[in-house]
C-alpha cells in the first residue's frame, strides 16, 4: 500500500512539474523524441532536462531556456564502448569505480561521459570518440574544510 501511494505521489509531482515546462521546450522535445512516452522533467543548471526510457536505454535530453537542444545522454555499459576506446579511457582513469557511463550527442559532436567518485568528490570526464580526454571537472561533496 505504501508503495502504491509513493508511486502515485511521484506521478502527480511529475505531471504537475511537466505543466511548468514551457510549451516551446516541450514541443522541441516531442519533435526530437516522438517515441518518448513518459518523460520526467527537471530544471538543472544546464537547462530543462527530460529523462525517459528509449529503445537504446535510459536517456536524458537537455534543452536551453530558448528551447534549443543542447545534448542527449544515453546511459550505457563500459562494454558498449569499442575495445580500443575503452583501452584509451582506462589509461586515463585506471580502474576507479564508475558511477555513470554515457554516450553523449551534442551539436559539437559525439562524446563519452564517465563519472566516478572519490571519497571527497564526483569526477566528470569527457572523452572524444577515440578515447582522448577532452575535459575533467571535480565537484566536491562539501565546501566545508577542516582546520
Amino acid at each position: 500500500m505504501k508503495t502504491i501511494l509513493l508511486l502515485a505521489g511521484l506521478l502527480l509531482v511529475n505531471i504537475s512539474f511537466a505543466g511548468i515546462v514551457p510549451q516551446h521546450i516541450q514541443q522541441a522535445f516531442e519533435k526530437d523524441h516522438p517515441e518518448a512516452e513518459a518523460a520526467f522533467w527537471e530544471i538543472t543548471k544546464e537547462g530543462y532536462a527530460a529523462t525517459f526510457q528509449a529503445e537504446e536505454g535510459l536517456k536524458k535530453a537537455i534543452y536551453s531556456e530558448e528551447g534549443g537542444w543542447l545534448e542527449t545522454r544515453t546511459r550505457i555499459l563500459l562494454r558498449d564502448i569499442p575495445a580500443d576506446v575503452q583501452r584509451e579511457i582506462r589509461k586515463e582513469i585506471g580502474y576507479t569505480k564508475t558511477t555513470y557511463i554515457g554516450k553523449v550527442l551534442s551539436p559539437e559532436g559525439r562524446f563519452y561521459r564517465i563519472e566516478s567518485e572519490t571519497a571527497e568528490a564526483v569526477v566528470v570526464r569527457i572523452f572524444d570518440e577515440n578515447g582522448r580526454l577532452i575535459s575533467e571537472n571535480e565537484f566536491a561533496f562539501s565546501t566545508n574544510s577542516k582546520a
